[in-house]
């Protein structure tokens, strides 16, 4: 009897032992692709998998050298634009007249109000699978496996498969992850998809053994956009806490750009993390659910207040919706199967047959939620409309609005009543155009010197499509620290503003972290929540700065930030302890807002320090004298940096002072530089610009001129990203130097184990 879909109790992400990345390749942008092999043989090496659309090759780490090492020597070489870690993903697993389903165990259709088939019609829609493959087909593989296909998806039209671990057009599953999802989302038989009728488009970047690469998941990203995709599942992820390279992000801004929605499982490990490529904005995130106790699959009258979210699904700030993704581990449904999600899928590891299976995990949610949107875009609604659409009195039928506070995004998925919304055309479910947020981190402190606390908090700015400040709603947002993330919520106010405050601890505790991480989940207004893009300000004081420090061969290449030197704030109306601040400045979308706090214990084994003045004058100002700023020009590398898994080996930050110009009329001190209301009374001067925003995204050009300006180099230039095109904010969170977000020991498959169906029962 195969094993009970049984779940290890929730753990940290340091105490995981799976890797994160391969050990035994790295990837490689080489600038010209035709200079790959010739790379590989002069530092040792060889090709393990050319450059395909992505612009990445995957190169194998020569022996008596590690994986980071190498990757420090590849960045050296000219020949390369980038190299980096390879990172790892592996998978993540109504009605009254029950005669009209073909199975009467699942009990997903019925809590996610799925319409009956036929009600839409879906012919003219795609959906891409990126998994392990699916049994799409009957065939001979050419080591002789025979591959029959799923009957219950044997009337599926199939468009532009492609193996994308074994770099050939047949996208079979020799594992069963991939099938198993593939069924929930189209099933036409002896089970029921959600959205049966669509076309599949099966891309398997995940092995025999449900792991992939991230090379893969970029190439299959830009496959299957420009093959016609409307709909990309992604049931995998990354490790808790790994941030993909620039490819992943770039593929997933271009699938956003071309309008195609793409739907994310947020990963199996128990945690208050969204995993990658969940975590991103630009993609609708998925938590799983799992019934109660007193629910059954045959009753119209299901009662989603029952379904709670699971304990194994990880939850955040950044989850849309938690959807029905199984308990295999329990029958509360009474029903004599196992709380999993029944779908048909070969058996495991052995494509010449198939069965009915029952996983669990938020794989599975994903692809309920894959269905759905199949649904909603077969209904009339657009691209732009789905993710918000998708939570349409999600709180009446799921778990009301305390599902925010438990990460549990909007709550369940009632999809009768949002394809009643679309087909009404009511004004909840309209697009709401874009929302970006500035995030401005600092550390607060009080006490005496015998005790002394601290603690992490941030001023949050909002504004809409337009650059006016959003003065309602919620905020979400989150603090991570190396051992735990938590997530947090202010209310915006008049300004367009409001502040998240982190835990107290003891300053003086040898485990107190020395670096915070926060990042602005998203926003909502108790409709639905709205993932956020970045926003700048573009003060007077922003553009002196930048043009002064553009003029200083000294700071040639540095990153701005603040330095806060422990003494009272009258920004702030609080004392600031001595601690530095970066945020990120990039133009990339598929990233959340995210500022870094960090105090100089942080530093101690991984900074050179020293003192530079920098002339203010001589910037475009028609005003008098702007005199001296003291910076402090920062050099990061040595231990905790040359070990990261992002491989730099070294940056440098340009630390303005923080505090010594809160007074100045130009609008130096960072809450002036961070927040939409920043008038600084300089409006007559050349530069005029009074506190503009500079929206970065989602799905939003840089909304105003830069042409001529000191901020056109920050966000379009060398000040946007570091040579390895990593955004500087980000690079030091997923670098290990801080202890702020990623560990190397962290995965989690995003899918439980399959049980068979006639043996499921308990």
């Amino acid at each position: 009897m195969p094993p009970k879909c049984e779940r290890a109790p929730a753990a940290s992400a340091a105490a995981r032992t799976q890797p994160a990345w391969f050990t035994d390749r790295v990837r490689v942008t080489p600038v010209n692709a035709d200079t790959l092999a010739e790379i590989a043989t002069d530092h040792g090496a060889s090709v393990l998998r050319g450059v395909r659309a992505s612009g990445i090759a995957s190169v194998s780490v020569p022996a008596g050298i590690d994986a980071l090492t190498f990757i420090d020597e590849l960045r050296e070489d000219p020949r390369v634009a980038r190299a980096g870690t390879m990172g790892m993903i592996r998978g993540a697993g109504n009605y009254d007249d029950q005669s009209m389903r073909a199975s009467a165990h699942q009990w997903h259709l019925v809590a996610s109000r799925a319409p009956l088939p036929g009600e839409y019609d879906l012919s003219g829609l795609v959906v891409a699978v990126l998994d392990t493959g699916v049994a799409y087909e009957d065939g001979t593989a050419a080591d002789g496996t025979q591959h029959v296909v799923a009957s219950s998806l044997s009337g599926v039209t199939v468009t532009a498969a492609h193996d994308f671990v074994n770099d050939d057009a047949d996208a079979w599953d020799d594992h069963q992850h991939g099938t198993h999802i593939a069924s929930l989302i189209l099933s036409d038989g002896d089970v029921e998809g959600v959205a049966p009728g669509a076309q599949l488009m099966p891309l398997k970047v995940l092995d025999a053994d449900n792991v992939g690469t991230e090379q893969d998941l970029a190439d299959a990203i830009l496959h299957a956009v420009d093959n016609g995709a409307d709909v990309i599942n992604l049931s995998l992820s990354f490790a808790p806490g790994y941030v993909p390279g620039l490819e992943v992000r770039d593929a997933i801004d271009y699938a956003a750009d071309a309008g195609v929605v793409m739907v994310a499982a947020a990963g199996n490990d128990g945690l208050d993390v969204v995993t990658w490529p969940a975590a991103s904005p630009a993609i609708v995130a998925v938590a799983a659910a799992r019934p109660g106790e007193h629910n059954k699959p045959q009753e119209s009258s299901w009662d989603n207040k029952s379904t709670y979210l699971a304990d194994y699904s990880n939850r955040g700030g950044q989850i849309d919706l938690t959807v029905a993704g199984g308990g295999a581990d329990h029958d509360r449904t009474s029903d004599g199967v196992l709380d999993g999600m029944v779908a048909e899928t070969i058996n495991l590891n052995d494509p010449s047959t198939t069965g009915l299976w029952v996983y669990d995990g938020t794989s599975q949610a994903a692809a309920v939620v894959s269905g759905a949107a199949l649904q909603l875009l077969a209904s009339g609604a657009s691209p732009d409309q789905v993710a918000v659409a998708l939570q349409y009195e999600a709180f009446i039928d799921g778990y009301a609005n305390d599902s925010w506070k438990e990460g549990a995004g909007a709550g369940g998925l009632n999809l009768e009543k949002v394809l009643e919304a679309i087909q009404d055309q009511k004004p909840e479910v309209a697009p709401r155009g874009h929302i970006a947020a500035g995030v401005l981190p600092y550390l607060r402190t009080k006490g005496s010197k015998q005790k002394t606390s601290v603690r992490a908090e941030a001023v949050i700015s909002v504004v809409d499509e337009d650059g006016d400040p959003i003065t309602y709603g919620t905020v979400y947002a989150s603090i991570w620290t190396d051992t735990e993330t938590t997530l947090h919520t202010c209310n915006l106010g008049s300004s367009g503003t409001c502040n998240v405050n982190g835990q107290w601890i003891n300053e003086n505790d040898s485990a107190a972290p020395t670096a915070f991480a926060i990042t602005v989940d998203g926003w909502h207004d108790d409709t639905a929540m709205v993932r956020v893009g970045k926003a700048m300000f573009a003060t007077d004081g922003g553009e002196i700065l930048l043009s002064a420090m553009a003029d200083e061969p000294a700071l040639d290449g540095a990153f701005l930030a603040y330095y806060f030197d422990g003494t009272y704030d009258p920004q702030f109306g609080n004392k600031v302890a001595e601690s530095y601040a970066i945020v990120d400045r990039g133009t990339g979308l598929s990233s959340s807002p995210l500022g870094v706090l960090f105090r100089p214990e942080a530093l101690e084994a991984a900074a050179t320090i020293t003192e530079l003045e920098v002339d203010l004058d001589g910037t475009g100002l028609s005003s008098s004298p702007l005199g001296i700023m003291n910076v402090q020009l920062m050099t990061l590398d040595g231990s905790g940096l040359s070990s990261s898994p992002l491989g730099f080996s070294a940056i440098t930050l340009a630390a303005i002072d923080g505090t010594g110009l809160s007074s100045s009329p130009l609008g130096f001190h960072p809450v002036q530089m961070h927040q939409p209301t920043s008038g600084n009374g300089l409006s007559s001067s050349p530069l005029g610009l009074t506190g503009n925003p500079i929206l970065l995204g989602p799905g939003e050009a840089i909304s105003i001129d830069l042409t001529g300006m000191a901020f056109e180099g920050v966000l379009l230039g060398t000040g946007a990203v570091s040579d390895e095109g990593y955004e500087i904010a980000s690079q030091i969170a997923g670098s290990g130097a801080t202890d702020v977000g990623m560990t190397s020991s962290s995965t989690s498959g995003t899918s439980g184990t399959g049980t068979t169906l006639e043996d499921a029962t308990l």
